[in-house]
């Protein structure tokens, strides 16, 4: 499994993002109004979406009984994204091997993982790491759009047009990075959720 920098979802299997939920997360999210608003904006990223539930059984969770209902029926019908159960992060890590092999048609798929971890050491990279947070961009965006214009300045000062001409960025992420310059910062923006932990190479094994 390859470790990279994404700006959704926990892994990228091919064209399917993957959600991990944990019981205790996906009780908080559920409190604090997270999950439905995640799992919205994993859908209107025009890619399938899978949610993973790890951990106790569901039906154990503080939740009454129709509440709970109510949940998963929002999920499977209303968001129309199928929720995988698995009982810890072995099987999570198995389930996503599965995943990744019934997509690639048992042919070898990139697993990508979550931007996460301690801020990079040095200038460059840590300017690849801003710029790789936006949403949609990534690594490979990122380092189209400093060799194009060399700093994070010209980036975000950069007119649309020329955005365009970056190679893979295009006129929708070109109207987002400029948008995204210019736009006043708001206090209800929604804080940045830390990931746990993080699956490694081979065999899709913890990461000491």
């Amino acid at each position: 499994m390859e470790s990279t920098t994404l700006t959704y979802g926990d892994y990228l299997i091919g064209n399917v993002i993957v959600e991990r939920k944990t019981s205790e997360d996906f009780l908080a999210s559920l409190y604090d109004g997270r999950l439905f608003r995640q799992l919205r904006e994993l859908r209107n990223l025009g890619k399938r979406v899978i949610l993973i539930y790890e951990g106790a059984d569901i039906e154990t969770l503080r939740i009454g009984r129709s509440a709970l209902r109510g949940v998963l029926l929002t999920i499977f019908i209303d968001l129309q994204i199928p929720m995988l159960v698995t009982q810890n992060k072995e099987e999570t890590a198995e389930m996503l091997l599965s995943i990744a092999l019934k997509i690639g048609k048992q042919r070898r798929t990139r697993l990508q993982r979550v931007r996460y971890g301690a801020k990079p050491l040095d200038l460059e990279r840590s300017q690849l790491y801003i710029l790789a947070g936006l949403p949609g961009i990534g690594n490979a965006r990122a380092i189209n759009l400093l060799r194009q214009f060399g700093s994070l300045e010209a980036v975000f000062t950069a007119p649309i047009k020329e955005l365009e001409k970056v190679p893979d960025i295009g006129p929708v992420l070109a109207q987002q990075i400029f948008g995204l310059a210019r736009s006043s910062w708001s206090r209800d923006a929604a804080p940045v959720i830390p990931v746990e932990n993080n699956l490694a190479v081979d065999c899709i094994q913890e990461r000491s």
